[in-house]
């Protein structure tokens, strides 16, 4: 099923969402808000839009289909997205990576960042261990260190700074620094 890219300018309202996982069948929707957020706000991410607009559709819904991307989705049109990872090997296993969060400009300042947010950190606090993140004791993310809005919403999820990396994004001919949050938890589900 093809998701539409919603532009409706009007007033909207959380109880209009539903959050969900996307599959693989989803890749065409997420690719359209995945480079429109490159596009857009290319020192919010670390990925570049010229380098994901030529990857292949297939590999959009592989990462799909292998990953953990929620979706804020109203009237069929995806408003927002985040995506969770964790890494397979042994040593690192513990610590989960928040990527890609963007939410439609219509739906900014309603609350769908935080909703998205919470669903993933609810998702990786309480996974069992014979699912794919079993031994999941830490989640980070990454802000680009001028993002006041983002880092005041990752610091009321719970999330505290504990790095600072200076020029860790060149766009262009600019330098961004990025600051390194966490959220440490226990699982509840272990």
């Amino acid at each position: 099923m093809r998701l539409p890219i919603h532009s409706s300018t009007e007033n909207q309202t959380l109880q209009a969402l539903n959050l969900r996982r996307l599959r693989a069948q989803d890749a065409s929707a997420f690719k359209d808000i995945r480079l429109e957020g490159l596009r857009l706000h290319p020192v919010a991410f670390g990925a570049s839009f010229a380098e994901e607009q030529s990857q292949a559709l297939e590999r959009f819904a592989d990462r799909l289909e292998n990953g953990h991307v929620m979706a804020a989705v109203a009237d069929d049109a995806i408003a927002g997205v985040v995506g969770l990872a964790c890494s397979r090997a042994e040593k690192t296993r513990h610590i989960g990576l928040i990527w890609g969060l963007y939410v439609r400009p219509s739906w900014r300042r309603s609350g769908v960042a935080r909703r998205l947010l919470e669903t993933v950190i609810s998702d990786a606090m309480h996974m069992h261990p014979q699912d794919w993140l079993p031994d999941l004791r830490s989640l980070r993310i990454c802000v680009e260190a001028n993002n006041r809005a983002a880092i005041e919403l990752y610091e009321a999820l719970g999330f505290s700074a504990w790095a600072v990396e200076k020029q860790a994004l060149r766009v262009g001919d600019h330098f961004h620094d990025e600051i390194h949050m966490r959220l440490d938890f226990v699982p509840q589900n272990r």
